[in-house]
C-alpha cells in the first residue's frame, strides 16, 4: 500500500508513513481506504524514486553554511581591515580625523637639511614639496601676534599673520595667509630668475604697448627652466659671507624676531647653501626656525639675505660672488 499524502510505498504493517508522518492508505478505520489517491495512479518506479529522494531522508541543507552569508562576512571583515589600513596611511601622511591634510612636512634634523630640501624641490618644480619645507601649522600655532605688534608699535591687516588664534576661524585665516605669503615668495623667485619678460623690473606695471605679444612671450619663456640642472655644492658660515652677521646688534634683532615666532634665540638659524645651476654659482640664504626639535624654513629671505642686499623678489637666492646687478652690497 501507499501513503495517501506522498505516495511512499509502505509495507503492510505500516500504518504511519515514515517519510511524511501521515496515515497510510488501507489503514483500518481510514475513511479514504476505498478511494484511490493520485499517487496510486502514478507508476511505481516514479513514485518510489521521487518519494525516496525527497521525502525519505532528512534535509541536510539547513546544516550547511550559506555561501552568500559567508561571502558577506568575509566582505565586511575585508572592508574593516582596508579601512584600518587607510586610516594608518592617513595618519602617517599627516591627515587628521577631520580629513584636513597638513601643509608642512615632518621637519628636518638640521637647518641645512631643510634648506637643501627646498632647493631639491625647486629643481624638481614640486610645489607641494617646497611648501612642506616651511613651518606653517607649527608657525601659526606658536606665532605671538602681540610680540609683533609691540615690536612694530603698530598694526596693519596686511601683516603676514593678521589675527590672534582666538577662534578656529581666525586660525584658519592665519594659516591661509601664511601659505599665501610663502607661495607669493616662490612665485616672485620664479619670475625673477626665469625672466619671463625681458627688461622687466619687479613692481613695475606692464604696458601692453611695450609688450604686444606679452602672453605668447611668457609661454615661450616657460619652456626653459634655469634651475633644471641645480646641484648643491656645499655650505658656508653666515659670518664668512658677511661679518656684520655676528655683531651684537644684529643678534639682538634675531632674538626679537624669535620671540615673535614663539621660539628662543637659539631656535632661529640662518644658513648659506651654495649650488650650481645653468653654468653659474649661487648662494641660498634662508632663515629657519625650530619647533619641537625639528627645523623648518621660516622665510626664504633670511637675515643674511638682507645684510648682503639680496632683493626680496629673489627669494634668498643670488649669484655668487654677489654683484650690483643681483642686489648685494
Amino acid at each position: 500500500m501507499n501513503c495517501k499524502q506522498c505516495g511512499y510505498l509502505l509495507s503492510e504493517n505500516n500504518s504511519i508513513c515514515p517519510a511524511c508522518g501521515n496515515e497510510a492508505i488501507g489503514t483500518p478505520g481510514s475513511e479514504d481506504q476505498a478511494t484511490p489517491t493520485v499517487a496510486q495512479k502514478i507508476p511505481l518506479s516514479e513514485t518510489t524514486t521521487e518519494s525516496q529522494t525527497h521525502r525519505s531522508y532528512p534535509n541536510s541543507s539547513s546544516k550547511k553554511s550559506n555561501p552568500f552569508l559567508k561571502s558577506l562576512i568575509f566582505g565586511v571583515v575585508g572592508m574593516a581591515i582596508g579601512a584600518a589600513a587607510l586610516f594608518a596611511i592617513f595618519l602617517i601622511n599627516g591627515i587628521s580625523s577631520t580629513g584636513d591634510a597638513k601643509i608642512e612636512g615632518n621637519g628636518y634634523d638640521t637647518p641645512e637639511e631643510a634648506a637643501e630640501a627646498y632647493l631639491i624641490a625647486l629643481r624638481d618644480q614640486d610645489m607641494d614639496a617646497m611648501l612642506s619645507t616651511f613651518a606653517i601649522e607649527s608657525y601659526i600655532e606658536n606665532y605671538d601676534l602681540n610680540a609683533m605688534v609691540e615690536r612694530l608699535q603698530a598694526y596693519t591687516p596686511y601683516m603676514e599673520v593678521p589675527f590672534p588664534n582666538s577662534i578656529p576661524y581666525t586660525k584658519e585665516l592665519n594659516l591661509e595667509a601664511r601659505r599665501s605669503s610663502i607661495t607669493q615668495s616662490i612665485s616672485n623667485q620664479y619670475q625673477f630668475f626665469n625672466e619671463l619678460l625681458k627688461d622687466f623690473y619687479y613692481g613695475q606695471t606692464i604696458v601692453l604697448h611695450d609688450y604686444p605679444d606679452l602672453v605668447d612671450d611668457m609661454e615661450e619663456a616657460t619652456e626653459d627652466y634655469i634651475f633644471e640642472d641645480l646641484e648643491i655644492t656645499g655650505s658656508m658660515d653666515p659670518e664668512d659671507i658677511i661679518g656684520l652677521y655676528e655683531e651684537e646688534r644684529n643678534q639682538e634683532n634675531i632674538a626679537k624676531q624669535a620671540k615673535v615666532f614663539g621660539a628662543k634665540a637659539d631656535e632661529v638659524a640662518n644658513v648659506v647653501i651654495t649650488f650650481e645651476a645653468d653654468g653659474e654659482e649661487y648662494v641660498f640664504c634662508p632663515q629657519l626656525v625650530e619647533y619641537d626639535g625639528r627645523w623648518y624654513i621660516q622665510s626664504l629671505q633670511g637675515n643674511v639675505s638682507f645684510l648682503i642686499g639680496i632683493m626680496v623678489n629673489q627669494g634668498g637666492i643670488s649669484l655668487y660672488p654677489i654683484d650690483d646687478t643681483q642686489g648685494g652690497v
